[in-house]
């Protein structure tokens, strides 16, 4: 296999589509037949304290392999974290990836060079979903390359590999890298994003990304560390006081939906669909559950 850090030739292309990408992996719901869930949603009610009701899974399934059907299997051409998000929610379900209506979504994975076009997100989710679908193969070690090669100096990730880290891109590659750290290179790595995601917490316990602090921020720091086996109220996420978990209750309503920031008026769609995955993160590893990502435990 072609070594893909080396032989891709994306890095502007992955620039220019990275702060679109973001938004795109979490924001869009997939399906809008059915139940018209999310891949997202399926994922945070099927690993979730209360699960999924069997009405709901059999809805979004079918829906899944009407839309795969209709597009003869083609999901996307430039977004590979559409395959990653879906073959996670099939498996949350406990349905078979590999074979959706005749259609293998894990396969999709294995092709570095498109996975790895959108930037960073792409090798994420792909590792992700592999580790979840217990599929180690060679193109690991290349995804894991990708993302080192990319960490920032003095630790953490952005999006664009300039500037500053990011906390929603440093927490969902530490979340990545959670299952490799026997892999050269990989704990120190980690080691540094946490210092880094504690040195970007606020006073006031939450994290801010893309010029405003946000409940989706402060979402993925606390599945990162549910991922790494850390307590989301360990002294380095503390600060004054209030511990990161707190920070993200205080974006929830009371129906349950969550602000995008404090002072909005009305509920946020992403925002809603990431602090339920970290809920659902949340008491996995307060009762013993092991990963979110641990599909049918």
């Amino acid at each position: 296999m072609r070594n893909c850090s080396v032989t891709c030739n994306i890095r502007k292309a992955a620039a220019a589509l990275a702060a679109a990408a973001f938004c795109v992996l979490f924001s869009l719901p997939v399906f809008a037949a059915g139940t018209g869930d999310s891949a997202w949603d399926v994922i945070a009610k099927a690993q979730g304290e209360s699960g999924i009701r069997p009405q709901e899974a059999d809805a979004w399934y079918s829906s899944l392999e009407k839309t795969l059907k209709e597009k003869n299997g083609v999901l996307s051409e430039n977004r590979y974290t559409e395959y990653s998000k879906i073959a996670l929610a099939a498996l949350a379900i406990g349905k078979d990836p590999e074979n959706v209506g005749g259609y293998d979504l894990i396969s999709r994975l294995y092709d570095c060079d498109k996975v790895v076009r959108q930037g960073i997100n792409g090798p994420v989710w792909a590792l992700i979903a592999l580790d979840a679908a217990g599929k180690k193969q060679e193109v690991t070690a290349e995804y894991l390359r990708y993302l080192l090669e990319r960490e920032l100096p003095g630790g953490g990730w952005n999006m664009t590999g300039n500037g500053a880290p990011d906390p929603d891109v440093t927490a969902m590659v530490l979340q990545a890298f959670s299952n490799h750290r026997s892999a050269p290179g990989i704990s120190a790595s980690i080691n540094r994003g946490i210092r880094v995601l504690s040195s970007l917490q606020k006073e006031n316990g939450c994290f801010s990304g893309y010029g405003s602090e946000n409940a989706e921020s402060t979402a993925q720091v606390i599945i990162a560390l549910c991922e790494l086996g850390w307590s989301s109220e360990s002294p380095m996420f503390v600060k004054n006081g209030i511990s990161v978990k707190t920070a993200l209750a205080s974006y929830r309503l009371a129906g349950g939906e969550y602000l995008h920031k404090k002072g909005d008026r009305t509920a946020d769609a992403m925002a809603t669909q990431q602090g339920r995955l970290a809920e659902a993160a949340l008491w996995r590893y307060e009762n013993h559950r092991g990963s979110i990502y641990d599909m049918g435990k």
